[in-house]
């Protein structure tokens, strides 16, 4: 495990990869952005599951109006992706060890049809946090500031595009998934929640 930084500032994403998780853990106060502009084709509004043919990205639709703020983004109800999202998620974790003691978290979550993609992620973030027993300090920002100093920006930093050999801490994540025989790393944080359980924090401590 990585020395804690002092303070971190992440964008709120959604059902957050491992590498996101990893960054948590080495601060001790986290600070999410909500004073920026949504930026699509980012993981605010997607994650990534293992299937047993392929990593399947899972993308939440939006309201799209012009510029505007992450924290005004409405979810768009029109589009029966709440129902393809629960389904591909059990279709893929139905026969992991935990899934059978965890979905039911994540389904009261869906179940709340939030109207804000920002606070449908929080949701789902302090859900995480807390089966994961993670306790750090938690705020948000109060304005859009460009550049940080003494703290440690993680802002658009963890993108879908990105190679992962740009996060050698994701070299040391490995334990047993579902399906295929060659391991695929930073998936959602469920992938590792569901396969492992209780022991998920300790395999992202390794």
């Amino acid at each position: 495990m990585q020395q804690e930084s002092q303070r971190i500032v992440l964008d709120l994403q959604y059902l957050p990869c491992i590498e996101y998780f990893l960054n948590i853990l080495k601060a001790k106060e986290v600070v999410f952005e909500n004073s920026e502009n949504y930026l699509r084709h980012t993981y605010r509004n997607r994650c990534k599951i293992l299937t047993a043919d392929k990593v399947l990205e899972l993308s939440v639709p939006v309201k799209h109006e012009g510029k505007k703020l992450y924290t005004e983004v409405e979810i768009d109800y029109s589009q029966k992706w709440l129902q393809v999202h629960q389904r591909a998620i059990v279709s893929a974790y139905r026969n992991a060890p935990y899934f059978e003691y965890y979905w039911p978290f994540f389904e009261g979550i869906y179940s709340k049809n939030h109207k804000s993609l920002f606070d449908m992620n929080f949701d789902f973030l302090t859900l995480c946090l807390k089966l994961f027993q993670i306790e750090k300090n938690i705020s948000f920002t109060n304005s859009y500031i460009k550049e940080y100093e003494g703290v440690f920006d993680m802002r658009n930093r963890i993108i879908p595009k990105k190679n992962q050999m740009e996060a050698p801490q994701l070299g040391r994540i490995t334990y047993k998934q579902v399906f295929g025989r060659n391991f695929v790393n930073n998936m959602s944080i469920i992938d590792l929640l569901f396969c492992e359980g209780n022991n998920a924090i300790n395999v992202m401590n390794t």
